[in-house]
């Protein structure tokens, strides 16, 4: 997985049999340990695919035995280039973790198996359902472009809370001449704990971000920036909330074109009047009363 989040691989993810201690020294003459761990490693394997977590079927299986079994995939906040209405950007929530069948067969099978299936191969239904689902597509096609956003707390990492993958992840130097062998190798940080403002939650990692709430007009996301700007809740484009980030302030009510016209009438009033002193009042009567002498002096000579 990568492209439009980390680079995750489901493949280095998963353990390896030698992480599993599973050998082929196992014997029924020389003892049945042997044979057990390696069931439970094969064990290990199909819960990855079907369950997500032990089923715990075979005896010293899941945590007592070091595999801390969890659903595979990832969860992160995806920037979509977009600005919210407060300034900020937009981010996108985003799970890779399978959350189990959806409607009623997800139900029923877990009330049957007693275990959601949260497997690999559940997770490719699950993505053929959110695929065939048109509500995405139609929200932004029928949106503004102006997103009003509210601000999101959720974990980030992988179902354990790594943050971090085991292995590297491959960078290729983009040569025009297409020498890309062998690609340099970097550390694969899913989430970086600075850079994202981490913080943690009931042992944790978990993230604030300002996710899309609402399309609202031009006219809207102008006055609602306009608003914010005079309280200081203004935000620029990078900055990224952290712990301490409050939601956005009630915006006053945009007022209606007969209100603003009436403001206009208001304050043309009010400053013809405040900008005149006593000094400027006289000179302008001063004015008038020499206008009207010039008048009717040249009306008597005539």
């Amino acid at each position: 997985m990568s492209g439009l989040g980390p680079y995750y691989n489901f493949a280095d993810e998963m353990k390896y049999p030698s992480e599993l201690d599973i050998k082929r020294d196992g014997s029924v003459e020389r003892g049945s340990a042997q044979i057990e761990r390696n069931v439970a490693g094969i064990q290990y394997y199909v819960d990855s695919m079907a369950y997500g977590h032990p089923t715990k079927s075979v005896p010293g299986y899941g945590k007592v035995n070091y595999i801390d079994q969890q659903p595979m995939g990832l969860r992160y906040f995806f920037n979509t280039g977009q600005q919210c209405s407060n300034g900020a950007d937009m981010y996108q929530y985003m799970t890779t973790i399978t959350q189990g069948m959806p409607m009623g067969m997800g139900k029923g099978l877990e009330k049957m198996l007693g275990n959601k299936l949260q497997g690999l191969a559940p997770g490719v239904l699950q993505d053929s359902f959110d695929a065939m689902n048109p509500m995405p597509i139609f929200t932004a096609a029928m949106g503004t472009g102006y997103p009003k956003c509210k601000l999101m707390e959720a974990p980030v990492g992988d179902a354990n809370g790594a943050l971090k993958s085991r292995f590297d992840k491959p960078v290729f130097n983009q040569n025009p001449t297409g020498a890309d062998d062998p690609p340099i190798m970097i550390p694969n940080v899913w989430v970086d704990p600075a850079a994202d403002k981490v913080y943690y939650k009931n042992g944790k990692p978990v993230l604030k971000r300002w996710v899309f709430d609402k399309w609202i007009t031009q006219d809207e996301f102008h006055w609602t920036q306009s608003q914010l700007k005079k309280m200081g809740r203004l935000y620029r484009p990078g900055d990224v909330p952290d712990k301490n980030t409050r939601p956005d302030p009630p915006i006053p009510p945009q007022p209606s074109a007969n209100q603003r016209k009436a403001a206009v009438q208001d304050k043309a009033t009010e400053g013809f009047s405040s900008n005149l002193d006593s000094s400027q009042i006289g000179a302008g009567v001063l004015f008038a009363a020499l206008f009207v002498g010039l008048v009717a002096f040249t009306s008597l000579r005539k």
